[in-house]
């Protein structure tokens, strides 16, 4: 039984050329009102996109803006008497800092996962089958759905005994939030490696399902084209807008959240009903094979430090509240 779930706060072709955001800048805003909020809120309409979306008064709001929206935006804030602060004064430096040219990367150093820098997802899945030949009592390659181009939705399975009860760790469902995988990559082969016994302890009472990229077009694709791409690539009827955010698109309380868009065009679009996407709907049906044996779930998103517990529909206080926070 689920009993626990955590949150831990174009089209392709083989010539697609990888956008550049060459003096793009990030600026920061505090709201100061519900005024404020419902104004930024606006901005997403407008074609900027956030790197921290507005979500309540007097918390940091981080929005992306293309050069050729700087005088709209100065003027947006000076006529809505906002205050704002430069951040990141050209994106497209951070992106070439983040990682390795392609052809000095390894996927191994000195015989261990090379930690020191984002893997693609083929890299990714060759370590899970180099895993699973080196532990073949203890790993197996599972696969947990399939997405909108026909790839494959790989994950790893822990096992530590058969009567285990079992933690589901997921990444990568918005697919540039490139630290989420690395923490699962990360995660993975510190639970197969740790020789703490205190911490083996821990580890061996459970099974775990290791799943880091559960967007993997839309993960592919912000290595070839889009850094910044978040959605899947799946295409909206009636409209040349691509993807839905799949983090939008399960069936519990879909269309309810003040976040959720019904706009394709939108980063944040939730499909046209719950689980309209081959991503979701397949993922779920194999959470549902194993879910009597699930206690944990614990998706990774970024950039914001929060821990989000259960319940995002409601802000009554679950009666696990207390047990988390200590």
């Amino acid at each position: 039984m689920l009993r626990h779930i955590i949150l831990v706060g174009l089209i392709t072709s083989a010539f697609a050329t990888k956008l550049s955001y060459k003096n793009y800048k990030v600026y920061r805003i505090i709201p100061g009102s519900e005024r404020d909020l419902k104004l930024l809120n606006k901005l997403e309409e407008k074609g900027f996109s956030y790197w921290r979306s507005p979500s309540r008064t007097m918390q940091s709001v981080d929005l992306m803006v293309a050069p050729e929206k700087f005088s709209y935006f100065e003027k947006f804030m000076g006529d809505h008497r906002m205050k704002f602060q430069l951040i990141v004064k050209d994106v497209q430096q951070l992106i070439d800092q983040e990682n390795p040219p392609r052809e000095k990367r390894s996927l191994y150093n000195n015989g261990t996962l090379n930690l020191n820098q984002y893997h693609t997802l083929d890299e990714m899945y060759k370590w899970f089958h180099d895993l699973e030949k080196r532990y073949p009592n203890k790993v197996e390659i599972l696969v947990g759905g399939k997405s909108y181009d026909g790839l494959e939705i790989k994950g790893v399975h822990i096992n530590h005994g058969a009567d285990k009860p079992a933690i589901f760790l997921e990444g990568g469902i918005h697919a540039h939030e490139w630290i989420s995988p690395a923490t699962i990559i990360c995660l993975t082969k510190w639970i197969l490696k740790t020789t703490d016994y205190k911490i083996r302890q821990i580890i061996e009472s459970y099974n775990w399902y290791m799943f880091p990229v559960v967007n993997p077009d839309g993960y592919v694709y912000t290595f070839e084209v889009d850094r910044f791409w978040r959605k899947n690539r799946s295409k909206n009827n009636s409209t040349e807008c691509v993807g839905t955010d799949l983090n939008r698109n399960w069936n519990y309380h879909w269309d309810e959240a003040e976040m959720e868009s019904q706009d394709p065009c939108s980063d944040s679009y939730k499909g046209s009903e719950p689980f309209s996407e081959i991503e979701t709907s397949t993922l779920s049906q194999f959470i549902k094979s194993i879910s009597e044996k699930i206690e944990f779930y614990i998706p990774f998103h970024s950039y914001g430090h929060y821990l989000l517990f259960p319940q995002s529909s409601t802000e009554k206080l679950q009666k696990t509240y207390k047990r988390y926070v200590s």
